[in-house]
C-alpha cells in the first residue's frame, strides 16, 4: 500500500488525465486500458498503474513511475479509499427495472424528515436534501446507469 501513498488523484479514463495524476489501465470487455497509455502520459499522468500480466508496449519516460499490481480493481479501491477518505456510515442502493427513482425519492424525502442526511447518485448526478449538487460526470453518457467508482469515492467524500 506504500507504493500508492504518493497518489493524491487518480483516473481510468485517459481523457480525464491532468498534470501529475495517476492513471490506471484497466482492461475491459471491449478494450484494454494499457491501450490508452500514450494518452495518458500526453496529458500528464506522473503514475501508470497495470497488472502484472498485462503487456504494456508504450514507452514509458524516466519522469513516468509504472506500478504492477496483482489486481488493478482492487487497487483502485485501496487508492480512492487513501484519496477519498470521508465514506458514509450506512448506504442503501436501489435496483431493478421500474420505479428507482421514485423510491429513492420516497426514501430520501422520508430521512429527511427525520433529520436524517439523504443523498442520491444517479443519472441526474448527485442530489443532498433533493437539491442538485453537481450535474453527471465529465464524460459520462447520459445512458450509464452506474457510475465509476471514482467518482462514486469523490461523490461520497464531498458529501
Amino acid at each position: 500500500m506504500d507504493q500508492f501513498q504518493h497518489i493524491k488523484s487518480i483516473t481510468d479514463d485517459s481523457r480525464l488525465v491532468k498534470n501529475g495524476d495517476a492513471f490506471i489501465a484497466i482492461s475491459g470487455y471491449n478494450s484494454n486500458g494499457a491501450d490508452y497509455i500514450d494518452e495518458a502520459i500526453q496529458n500528464g499522468a506522473s503514475t501508470i498503474i497495470v497488472q502484472n500480466n498485462m503487456t504494456v508496449k508504450s514507452h514509458i519516460p524516466p519522469s513516468v513511475k509504472l506500478l504492477y499490481v496483482d489486481d488493478t480493481r482492487l487497487a483502485l479501491s485501496k487508492i480512492c479509499e487513501n484519496i477519498y477518505p470521508h465514506s458514509m456510515q450506512k448506504m442503501m442502493a436501489v435496483t431493478g427495472t421500474n420505479g428507482k427513482t421514485s423510491v429513492v425519492n420516497f426514501l430520501c424525502q422520508l430521512w429527511e424528515m427525520h433529520h436524517i442526511k439523504a443523498a442520491s447518485i444517479g443519472t441526474m448526478g448527485t442530489i443532498l436534501n433533493r437539491h442538485a449538487r453537481r450535474q453527471s460526470p465529465p464524460l459520462a453518457p447520459i445512458a450509464l446507469t452506474t457510475p465509476s467508482s471514482i467518482y462514486l469515492h469523490q461523490e461520497i467524500s464531498a458529501l
